[in-house]
């Protein structure tokens, strides 16, 4: 079962004007988070996270 993963409204400004390499390793973060839910951990997230590597 997938974990549904919100953006929040107050955030859509701020990641609209991130560089679009760090929004897209923020997608890729959260859809590790969607697919792995609380399995994923921490250290499962920072090494996601570092690559960069969209799922």
């Amino acid at each position: 079962m997938e974990w549904t993963v919100l953006l929040a409204d107050e955030f859509e400004a701020e990641f609209l004007a991130l560089p679009r390499e760090v929004q897209d390793e923020t997608l890729a973060s959260a859809r590790l988070l969607q697919h792995f839910g609380p399995q994923l951990g921490v250290h499962g997230w920072i090494r996601s996270a570092a690559r960069g590597t969209p799922i």
